[in-house]
Protein backbone atom coordinates (compact mmCIF):
# COMPACT_ATOMS: atom_id res chain seq x y z
CA UNK A 1 0.00 0.00 0.00
CA UNK A 2 0.88 3.25 -0.38
CA UNK A 3 1.38 5.90 2.01
CA UNK A 4 0.01 9.31 1.92
CA UNK A 5 2.69 12.39 3.02
CA UNK A 6 1.64 15.39 4.70
CA UNK A 7 3.75 18.57 4.68
CA UNK A 8 2.27 21.45 6.86
CA UNK A 9 3.61 25.20 6.10
CA UNK A 10 3.03 27.02 8.99
CA UNK A 11 4.25 30.26 10.64
CA UNK A 12 4.29 33.43 12.40
CA UNK A 13 1.21 31.26 14.77
CA UNK A 14 -0.91 30.70 11.09
CA UNK A 15 -0.91 27.87 8.95
CA UNK A 16 -0.41 29.10 5.38
CA UNK A 17 -1.04 25.70 3.68
CA UNK A 18 -1.56 21.90 3.30
CA UNK A 19 -0.44 19.83 0.55
CA UNK A 20 -1.06 15.77 0.44
CA UNK A 21 1.64 13.91 -1.82
CA UNK A 22 1.07 10.42 -2.71
CA UNK A 23 4.19 8.43 -2.98
CA UNK A 24 4.92 7.63 -6.69
CA UNK A 25 4.99 4.92 -9.01
CA UNK A 26 7.52 5.16 -11.84
CA UNK A 27 8.16 3.26 -15.19
CA UNK A 28 11.28 2.43 -16.54
CA UNK A 29 10.59 1.57 -19.98
CA UNK A 30 12.90 -1.81 -21.63
CA UNK A 31 15.80 -0.74 -24.27
CA UNK A 32 14.55 -4.08 -25.59
CA UNK A 33 10.99 -5.01 -25.40
CA UNK A 34 9.66 -9.31 -26.00
CA UNK A 35 10.94 -12.64 -24.39
CA UNK A 36 14.59 -12.40 -22.76
CA UNK A 37 16.86 -14.89 -23.65
CA UNK A 38 17.28 -17.75 -20.50
CA UNK A 39 15.70 -21.00 -19.94
CA UNK A 40 13.64 -21.12 -16.94
CA UNK A 41 14.68 -22.92 -13.90
CA UNK A 42 13.23 -25.72 -12.03
CA UNK A 43 12.08 -24.96 -8.86
CA UNK A 44 13.91 -25.81 -5.56
CA UNK A 45 12.20 -26.53 -1.96
CA UNK A 46 14.59 -24.15 0.04
CA UNK A 47 13.73 -26.93 3.17
CA UNK A 48 13.34 -29.79 1.22
CA UNK A 49 12.31 -33.07 3.10
CA UNK A 50 11.52 -36.26 2.16
CA UNK A 51 9.18 -37.10 4.49
CA UNK A 52 5.78 -35.19 5.99
CA UNK A 53 6.72 -33.61 8.45
CA UNK A 54 7.78 -30.16 6.98
CA UNK A 55 5.18 -27.06 8.04
CA UNK A 56 6.18 -24.25 5.70
CA UNK A 57 8.99 -24.11 2.98
CA UNK A 58 10.09 -21.17 1.00
CA UNK A 59 9.90 -22.33 -3.02
CA UNK A 60 11.64 -20.44 -5.47
CA UNK A 61 9.58 -19.55 -8.34
CA UNK A 62 10.37 -19.94 -12.29
CA UNK A 63 10.95 -15.91 -12.23
CA UNK A 64 12.97 -16.11 -9.24
CA UNK A 65 10.60 -15.12 -6.75
CA UNK A 66 9.90 -16.44 -3.38
CA UNK A 67 6.88 -17.22 -1.75
CA UNK A 68 5.42 -19.20 1.45
CA UNK A 69 3.56 -22.69 1.55
CA UNK A 70 1.93 -23.98 3.64
CA UNK A 71 2.12 -27.41 3.65
CA UNK A 72 -0.01 -29.67 5.54
CA UNK A 73 1.93 -32.74 7.85
CA UNK A 74 0.48 -35.33 5.56
CA UNK A 75 1.47 -33.52 2.48
CA UNK A 76 4.76 -34.25 0.45
CA UNK A 77 7.05 -31.27 -1.17
CA UNK A 78 7.66 -32.09 -4.80
CA UNK A 79 9.69 -29.80 -7.48
CA UNK A 80 8.34 -28.74 -10.49
CA UNK A 81 9.68 -27.63 -13.35
CA UNK A 82 8.83 -24.09 -14.99
CA UNK A 83 7.96 -23.22 -18.76
CA UNK A 84 10.47 -20.50 -20.31
CA UNK A 85 10.39 -16.90 -19.73
CA UNK A 86 8.60 -14.63 -21.85
CA UNK A 87 7.85 -10.68 -21.32
CA UNK A 88 4.49 -10.63 -19.89
CA UNK A 89 2.60 -6.65 -19.33
CA UNK A 90 1.62 -6.08 -15.90
CA UNK A 91 -1.35 -7.87 -14.15
CA UNK A 92 -3.76 -7.19 -11.39
CA UNK A 93 -1.95 -6.71 -8.57
CA UNK A 94 -2.69 -6.02 -4.37
CA UNK A 95 -0.81 -3.15 -4.48
CA UNK A 96 -2.38 -0.02 -5.37
CA UNK A 97 0.00 1.37 -8.22
CA UNK A 98 -0.31 3.92 -10.65
CA UNK A 99 -0.26 3.13 -14.07
CA UNK A 100 2.16 3.67 -16.56
CA UNK A 101 1.73 7.25 -18.19
CA UNK A 102 3.87 9.59 -20.50
CA UNK A 103 4.71 11.54 -16.96
CA UNK A 104 5.47 8.88 -15.17
CA UNK A 105 7.85 6.38 -17.49
CA UNK A 106 11.13 7.04 -17.90
CA UNK A 107 13.67 5.76 -20.56
CA UNK A 108 16.26 4.37 -18.31
CA UNK A 109 16.62 4.17 -14.48
CA UNK A 110 19.57 7.25 -14.98
CA UNK A 111 16.64 9.55 -16.39
CA UNK A 112 14.50 8.97 -13.80
CA UNK A 113 17.51 9.39 -11.21
CA UNK A 114 18.52 12.86 -13.18
CA UNK A 115 14.82 14.22 -12.62
CA UNK A 116 15.46 14.43 -8.92
CA UNK A 117 11.66 12.88 -8.43
CA UNK A 118 12.66 9.78 -5.97
CA UNK A 119 12.02 10.22 -2.45
CA UNK A 120 11.66 7.84 0.12
CA UNK A 121 8.87 5.22 -0.22
CA UNK A 122 8.46 5.53 -3.73
CA UNK A 123 7.97 2.28 -6.35
CA UNK A 124 10.81 2.08 -9.45
CA UNK A 125 8.86 -0.52 -11.75
CA UNK A 126 11.22 -1.50 -14.77
CA UNK A 127 8.69 -3.20 -17.90
CA UNK A 128 9.13 -6.87 -19.26
CA UNK A 129 12.10 -6.25 -21.66
CA UNK A 130 15.83 -6.14 -21.72
CA UNK A 131 17.32 -3.45 -20.08
CA UNK A 132 21.08 -3.25 -20.06
CA UNK A 133 23.14 -2.60 -17.13
CA UNK A 134 21.19 -0.84 -13.96
CA UNK A 135 23.57 1.56 -11.97
CA UNK A 136 22.00 3.37 -9.09
CA UNK A 137 24.85 6.00 -7.52
CA UNK A 138 24.01 9.14 -5.26
CA UNK A 139 20.57 7.89 -3.96
CA UNK A 140 20.14 8.64 -0.70
CA UNK A 141 16.79 7.82 1.48
CA UNK A 142 15.10 7.90 4.30
CA UNK A 143 12.50 5.19 3.94
CA UNK A 144 13.42 2.76 1.04
CA UNK A 145 12.88 3.07 -2.47
CA UNK A 146 11.93 -0.29 -4.07
CA UNK A 147 13.29 -1.02 -7.81
CA UNK A 148 11.46 -4.22 -9.13
CA UNK A 149 9.78 -5.65 -11.80
CA UNK A 150 6.72 -4.87 -13.00
CA UNK A 151 4.22 -6.89 -11.79
CA UNK A 152 3.66 -9.89 -14.20
CA UNK A 153 6.48 -8.68 -16.34
CA UNK A 154 9.83 -10.55 -16.95
CA UNK A 155 12.44 -7.61 -17.07
CA UNK A 156 16.44 -8.11 -17.44
CA UNK A 157 19.24 -6.20 -16.85
CA UNK A 158 23.37 -7.36 -17.46
CA UNK A 159 24.06 -6.26 -14.25
CA UNK A 160 23.79 -4.22 -10.65
CA UNK A 161 26.05 -1.96 -9.51
CA UNK A 162 25.23 0.45 -6.41
CA UNK A 163 27.49 3.00 -5.12
CA UNK A 164 26.99 6.19 -2.49
CA UNK A 165 23.97 4.79 -1.85
CA UNK A 166 21.30 4.08 1.13
CA UNK A 167 17.85 2.47 2.14
CA UNK A 168 17.44 1.14 -1.74
CA UNK A 169 15.72 -2.26 -2.76
CA UNK A 170 15.94 -3.97 -5.54
CA UNK A 171 13.74 -7.34 -6.23
CA UNK A 172 12.26 -9.75 -8.60
CA UNK A 173 14.63 -8.82 -11.58
CA UNK A 174 16.38 -11.24 -13.99
CA UNK A 175 20.67 -10.96 -13.43
CA UNK A 176 22.33 -11.99 -16.37
CA UNK A 177 25.37 -10.94 -18.73
CA UNK A 178 24.18 -10.60 -22.08
CA UNK A 179 26.08 -11.43 -24.99
CA UNK A 180 27.01 -7.68 -25.90
CA UNK A 181 28.75 -7.27 -22.34
CA UNK A 182 31.65 -9.08 -21.34
CA UNK A 183 33.31 -7.32 -18.64
CA UNK A 184 30.97 -7.72 -16.05
CA UNK A 185 33.16 -9.39 -12.78
CA UNK A 186 29.74 -9.49 -10.31
CA UNK A 187 26.44 -9.93 -11.73
CA UNK A 188 25.57 -7.62 -8.67
CA UNK A 189 27.92 -5.58 -6.49
CA UNK A 190 27.16 -2.66 -4.04
CA UNK A 191 30.20 -0.64 -3.20
CA UNK A 192 31.51 0.23 0.60
CA UNK A 193 29.97 3.40 0.87
CA UNK A 194 26.53 2.22 0.38
CA UNK A 195 24.37 1.41 3.74
CA UNK A 196 20.61 -0.68 3.78
CA UNK A 197 20.87 -1.85 0.24
CA UNK A 198 18.67 -5.42 0.01
CA UNK A 199 18.90 -7.30 -3.27
CA UNK A 200 15.99 -9.75 -2.65
CA UNK A 201 14.15 -12.27 -5.11
CA UNK A 202 16.77 -11.98 -7.63
CA UNK A 203 16.92 -14.70 -10.33
CA UNK A 204 21.25 -14.17 -10.93
CA UNK A 205 23.03 -16.10 -13.11
CA UNK A 206 26.51 -15.81 -15.26
CA UNK A 207 25.20 -16.21 -18.48
CA UNK A 208 21.63 -16.94 -19.92
CA UNK A 209 22.96 -20.59 -20.17
CA UNK A 210 23.51 -21.40 -16.33
CA UNK A 211 20.57 -23.35 -16.32
CA UNK A 212 22.53 -25.83 -18.34
CA UNK A 213 25.40 -25.81 -15.75
CA UNK A 214 25.54 -29.53 -15.10
CA UNK A 215 26.95 -29.75 -18.44
CA UNK A 216 28.89 -27.03 -19.08
CA UNK A 217 32.76 -28.31 -20.28
CA UNK A 218 36.15 -26.37 -18.30
CA UNK A 219 36.05 -24.44 -21.50
CA UNK A 220 32.49 -23.00 -20.72
CA UNK A 221 32.98 -22.80 -16.88
CA UNK A 222 35.73 -20.66 -17.71
CA UNK A 223 34.07 -18.21 -19.83
CA UNK A 224 31.30 -17.66 -17.64
CA UNK A 225 33.51 -17.27 -14.47
CA UNK A 226 31.34 -14.13 -12.96
CA UNK A 227 30.20 -13.72 -9.10
CA UNK A 228 26.67 -13.89 -8.53
CA UNK A 229 26.55 -11.54 -5.88
CA UNK A 230 29.09 -9.02 -4.11
CA UNK A 231 28.29 -6.99 -0.70
CA UNK A 232 30.86 -4.27 0.67
CA UNK A 233 28.52 -1.72 2.35
CA UNK A 234 27.36 -1.73 6.00
CA UNK A 235 23.85 -3.54 6.63
CA UNK A 236 23.63 -4.68 3.45
CA UNK A 237 21.47 -7.84 2.61
CA UNK A 238 20.75 -10.77 -0.04
CA UNK A 239 17.21 -12.25 0.78
CA UNK A 240 15.63 -14.98 -0.93
CA UNK A 241 17.71 -15.13 -4.52
CA UNK A 242 18.45 -17.66 -6.85
CA UNK A 243 21.72 -17.45 -7.75
CA UNK A 244 22.77 -20.19 -10.66
CA UNK A 245 26.20 -21.20 -12.40
CA UNK A 246 28.18 -18.73 -11.24
CA UNK A 247 31.85 -18.23 -9.84
CA UNK A 248 31.24 -17.36 -5.79
CA UNK A 249 28.12 -17.32 -5.30
CA UNK A 250 27.16 -14.68 -2.46
CA UNK A 251 30.17 -12.31 -0.80
CA UNK A 252 29.69 -9.51 1.71
CA UNK A 253 32.62 -8.44 3.14
CA UNK A 254 30.97 -4.92 5.34
CA UNK A 255 29.37 -5.10 8.76
CA UNK A 256 25.92 -6.48 9.77
CA UNK A 257 25.35 -8.02 6.62
CA UNK A 258 22.62 -10.72 6.20
CA UNK A 259 22.29 -13.47 4.04
CA UNK A 260 19.15 -15.13 4.66
CA UNK A 261 17.27 -17.87 2.53
CA UNK A 262 18.91 -18.38 -0.77
CA UNK A 263 19.54 -20.81 -2.98
CA UNK A 264 23.45 -20.95 -4.31
CA UNK A 265 23.03 -24.29 -6.93
CA UNK A 266 26.11 -24.29 -9.30
CA UNK A 267 29.28 -22.57 -8.57
CA UNK A 268 33.06 -22.80 -9.19
CA UNK A 269 34.52 -20.57 -6.05
CA UNK A 270 33.02 -20.17 -2.42
CA UNK A 271 28.83 -20.66 -1.68
CA UNK A 272 29.45 -17.86 0.31
CA UNK A 273 31.54 -15.54 2.55
CA UNK A 274 31.13 -13.18 5.48
CA UNK A 275 34.28 -11.15 6.88
CA UNK A 276 32.17 -7.95 8.80
CA UNK A 277 31.42 -8.18 12.11
CA UNK A 278 27.61 -8.79 13.47
CA UNK A 279 26.83 -10.95 10.02
CA UNK A 280 24.42 -13.59 10.06
CA UNK A 281 24.27 -16.05 7.13
CA UNK A 282 20.32 -17.94 7.64
CA UNK A 283 18.21 -20.28 6.10
CA UNK A 284 20.24 -20.83 2.92
CA UNK A 285 20.97 -23.99 0.71
CA UNK A 286 24.08 -24.46 -1.17
CA UNK A 287 24.87 -27.22 -3.59
CA UNK A 288 26.52 -28.28 -6.50
CA UNK A 289 29.86 -27.45 -6.80
CA UNK A 290 32.79 -27.38 -9.38
CA UNK A 291 36.29 -27.10 -9.89
CA UNK A 292 37.79 -25.34 -12.35
CA UNK A 293 41.16 -23.79 -10.98
CA UNK A 294 43.35 -23.74 -8.03
CA UNK A 295 40.50 -22.63 -5.55
CA UNK A 296 39.00 -25.00 -3.51
CA UNK A 297 35.29 -24.47 -2.21
CA UNK A 298 33.81 -23.82 0.38
CA UNK A 299 30.03 -24.22 1.55
CA UNK A 300 30.73 -21.19 3.90
CA UNK A 301 33.75 -19.17 4.31
CA UNK A 302 34.94 -16.17 6.32
CA UNK A 303 38.28 -14.69 7.62
CA UNK A 304 39.87 -11.73 9.78
CA UNK A 305 41.45 -8.48 8.17
CA UNK A 306 44.25 -6.76 9.70
CA UNK A 307 47.20 -4.40 9.35
CA UNK A 308 49.45 -7.18 8.50
CA UNK A 309 46.57 -8.59 5.88
CA UNK A 310 44.00 -12.02 5.85
CA UNK A 311 44.19 -13.62 9.63
CA UNK A 312 45.82 -10.74 11.22
CA UNK A 313 42.62 -9.53 12.74
CA UNK A 314 39.06 -10.62 14.26
CA UNK A 315 35.69 -11.00 13.25
CA UNK A 316 33.39 -10.47 15.48
CA UNK A 317 29.84 -11.73 16.38
CA UNK A 318 28.82 -14.06 13.30
CA UNK A 319 25.87 -16.34 13.09
CA UNK A 320 25.84 -19.30 11.19
CA UNK A 321 22.77 -20.96 10.96
CA UNK A 322 20.34 -23.59 9.59
CA UNK A 323 21.95 -23.92 6.50
CA UNK A 324 22.30 -26.63 3.93
CA UNK A 325 25.36 -27.74 2.00
CA UNK A 326 25.38 -29.78 -0.32
CA UNK A 327 28.83 -31.35 -1.92
CA UNK A 328 26.37 -32.57 -5.29
CA UNK A 329 22.67 -33.91 -5.20
CA UNK A 330 22.29 -33.37 -9.36
CA UNK A 331 21.23 -36.84 -10.42
CA UNK A 332 23.20 -35.45 -13.67
CA UNK A 333 26.68 -35.95 -11.96
CA UNK A 334 29.57 -33.39 -13.55
CA UNK A 335 32.77 -34.70 -14.22
CA UNK A 336 34.04 -31.10 -12.52
CA UNK A 337 32.48 -31.84 -9.09
CA UNK A 338 34.55 -30.48 -5.87
CA UNK A 339 35.08 -31.80 -3.28
CA UNK A 340 33.29 -29.15 -1.00
CA UNK A 341 34.40 -27.82 2.89
CA UNK A 342 31.49 -27.10 4.51
CA UNK A 343 32.06 -23.98 6.63
CA UNK A 344 35.48 -23.41 6.76
CA UNK A 345 37.22 -20.30 8.78
CA UNK A 346 40.79 -21.28 8.71
CA UNK A 347 42.01 -17.51 9.46
CA UNK A 348 40.68 -16.14 12.77
CA UNK A 349 40.82 -14.82 15.38
CA UNK A 350 36.62 -14.92 15.47
CA UNK A 351 35.10 -14.12 18.52
CA UNK A 352 31.68 -14.57 19.61
CA UNK A 353 30.39 -17.06 16.69
CA UNK A 354 27.71 -19.33 17.00
CA UNK A 355 26.90 -22.50 14.47
CA UNK A 356 24.14 -23.94 14.59
CA UNK A 357 21.36 -26.22 12.79
CA UNK A 358 23.26 -26.46 9.33
CA UNK A 359 23.69 -29.69 7.62
CA UNK A 360 26.67 -30.53 5.64
CA UNK A 361 26.52 -33.12 3.01
CA UNK A 362 30.01 -33.75 1.79
CA UNK A 363 33.18 -36.12 0.80
CA UNK A 364 35.90 -33.55 1.93
CA UNK A 365 37.06 -33.26 5.14
CA UNK A 366 36.68 -30.02 6.62
CA UNK A 367 33.02 -30.31 7.86
CA UNK A 368 32.95 -27.62 10.06
CA UNK A 369 36.52 -26.40 10.62
CA UNK A 370 37.11 -23.20 12.73
CA UNK A 371 41.23 -22.24 13.87
CA UNK A 372 41.25 -19.60 16.50
CA UNK A 373 37.96 -19.17 17.83
CA UNK A 374 36.96 -17.43 21.25
CA UNK A 375 33.60 -17.30 22.76
CA UNK A 376 32.46 -19.84 20.17
CA UNK A 377 29.25 -22.09 20.29
CA UNK A 378 28.98 -24.74 17.67
CA UNK A 379 25.26 -27.13 18.70
CA UNK A 380 23.46 -29.46 16.77
CA UNK A 381 25.00 -29.75 13.49
CA UNK A 382 24.90 -32.89 11.16
CA UNK A 383 27.91 -33.23 9.55
CA UNK A 384 28.30 -36.40 7.34
CA UNK A 385 29.19 -37.71 3.39
CA UNK A 386 26.43 -39.37 1.33
CA UNK A 387 27.68 -43.15 1.76
CA UNK A 388 27.22 -45.76 3.93
CA UNK A 389 30.62 -46.86 4.15
CA UNK A 390 32.56 -45.89 7.27
CA UNK A 391 34.39 -42.69 7.33
CA UNK A 392 36.08 -40.56 10.20
CA UNK A 393 35.26 -37.55 7.60
CA UNK A 394 33.81 -34.63 7.41
CA UNK A 395 34.66 -33.32 10.59
CA UNK A 396 34.01 -30.98 13.29
CA UNK A 397 37.23 -29.07 14.13
CA UNK A 398 38.78 -26.77 16.67
CA UNK A 399 42.27 -25.81 16.07
CA UNK A 400 44.79 -22.61 17.12
CA UNK A 401 45.23 -19.88 14.63
CA UNK A 402 47.82 -20.56 12.96
CA UNK A 403 50.41 -18.03 14.69
CA UNK A 404 49.72 -20.78 17.60
CA UNK A 405 46.86 -18.73 19.40
CA UNK A 406 45.04 -21.31 21.23
CA UNK A 407 41.44 -21.44 20.40
CA UNK A 408 39.73 -20.29 23.91
CA UNK A 409 36.03 -20.15 25.64
CA UNK A 410 34.77 -22.90 23.06
CA UNK A 411 31.54 -25.41 23.45
CA UNK A 412 31.01 -28.15 20.80
CA UNK A 413 27.97 -29.72 21.63
CA UNK A 414 24.73 -31.95 20.15
CA UNK A 415 26.11 -32.44 17.21
CA UNK A 416 26.26 -35.46 14.88
CA UNK A 417 29.17 -36.01 12.60
CA UNK A 418 31.41 -38.53 11.04
CA UNK A 419 34.92 -37.35 12.68
CA UNK A 420 35.57 -35.12 15.89
CA UNK A 421 38.52 -33.04 16.47
CA UNK A 422 38.04 -30.93 19.45
CA UNK A 423 40.63 -30.99 21.65
CA UNK A 424 39.36 -30.73 25.06
CA UNK A 425 41.47 -28.71 27.49
CA UNK A 426 40.36 -27.59 30.85
CA UNK A 427 43.16 -24.17 30.77
CA UNK A 428 41.58 -23.24 27.23
CA UNK A 429 38.02 -23.82 28.56
CA UNK A 430 37.43 -25.72 25.69
CA UNK A 431 34.51 -28.50 25.81
CA UNK A 432 33.14 -30.87 23.54
CA UNK A 433 29.70 -32.92 24.94
CA UNK A 434 27.18 -34.95 23.68
CA UNK A 435 28.47 -35.09 20.09
CA UNK A 436 27.59 -38.79 18.57
CA UNK A 437 30.16 -39.99 16.05
CA UNK A 438 28.51 -41.92 13.02
CA UNK A 439 29.37 -45.71 13.10
CA UNK A 440 26.86 -46.58 10.65
CA UNK A 441 24.94 -44.05 8.79
CA UNK A 442 22.29 -46.60 7.24
CA UNK A 443 21.52 -47.43 10.96
CA UNK A 444 21.04 -43.62 12.19
CA UNK A 445 19.85 -41.70 9.07
CA UNK A 446 17.07 -42.24 6.63
CA UNK A 447 18.25 -41.84 3.35
CA UNK A 448 22.20 -41.60 3.41
CA UNK A 449 22.71 -42.30 -0.16
CA UNK A 450 19.44 -40.05 -0.99
CA UNK A 451 20.67 -37.28 1.64
CA UNK A 452 18.24 -37.47 3.51
CA UNK A 453 19.73 -37.05 6.88
CA UNK A 454 16.06 -37.24 9.02
CA UNK A 455 16.89 -39.48 11.57
CA UNK A 456 15.49 -43.11 12.08
CA UNK A 457 14.16 -44.44 15.09
CA UNK A 458 16.71 -46.08 16.09
CA UNK A 459 19.14 -43.39 15.69
CA UNK A 460 21.59 -43.28 18.15
CA UNK A 461 21.36 -39.39 18.10
CA UNK A 462 17.58 -39.55 18.54
CA UNK A 463 16.69 -38.15 22.07
CA UNK A 464 20.75 -37.91 22.92
CA UNK A 465 21.20 -34.15 23.32
CA UNK A 466 21.43 -32.01 26.54
CA UNK A 467 18.04 -29.25 26.72
CA UNK A 468 20.80 -26.61 27.99
CA UNK A 469 22.84 -26.71 24.73
CA UNK A 470 19.82 -27.07 22.48
CA UNK A 471 18.71 -24.23 19.88
CA UNK A 472 14.71 -24.41 20.38
CA UNK A 473 13.94 -25.22 17.12
CA UNK A 474 15.35 -27.59 14.39
CA UNK A 475 16.63 -26.76 10.94
CA UNK A 476 13.00 -26.82 9.70
CA UNK A 477 11.73 -24.88 12.58
CA UNK A 478 10.01 -28.24 14.32
CA UNK A 479 10.45 -27.30 18.21
CA UNK A 480 13.13 -29.18 20.38
CA UNK A 481 12.38 -31.57 22.12
CA UNK A 482 9.99 -33.78 20.70
CA UNK A 483 10.81 -36.79 22.83
CA UNK A 484 12.60 -37.37 26.31
CA UNK A 485 15.72 -35.02 24.98
CA UNK A 486 16.62 -33.00 21.81
CA UNK A 487 18.02 -35.54 18.98
CA UNK A 488 21.60 -34.65 18.33
CA UNK A 489 22.15 -33.34 15.26
CA UNK A 490 20.32 -30.48 13.32
CA UNK A 491 16.98 -32.46 12.53
CA UNK A 492 14.39 -32.92 15.65
CA UNK A 493 13.00 -36.69 14.41
CA UNK A 494 11.97 -38.55 17.90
Amino acid sequence: MKLSRMFVMAGLASVLGTTALQAADYYIAPQKAGPVAGAALAAITLQATKTSRLRDSVVQSGNGSAKWVSVNKSTTTTTTTTTTDTTAAPTPTALSLQAPSSTNTYASFASLAASKKLVGGDTVLFMAGYHGMLTVSGQNFTTPVTLMAAPGAVAQVDAIVVTASTKIVIKDLKVWTSGATTTVTNQIKSDANTTDITFQNLDVRAAPTSVNYVNWDLATWTSNKRNGIEMKGTRNSAIGNRVTGVNFGIMASGNGALIEKNIIDGFSGDGMRALGDNSVIRGNRVQNCVRIDTNHADGFQSWSRGPNGAGSGTVYNLTIEGNKFYEWNNPTVSPLKCKLQGVGMFDGMYDGVKVFNNLVSSTQYHGITIAGALNTVINNNTVTAPTTTKLNYPWIKIAYHKNGTPSQNVRVSNNTSNGMGVPASTVNNVVATNNILITNSAAEFVSPTGQNYELLPTARSANSGLAAYAPPVDILGIPRPRGSAPDAGAYESY
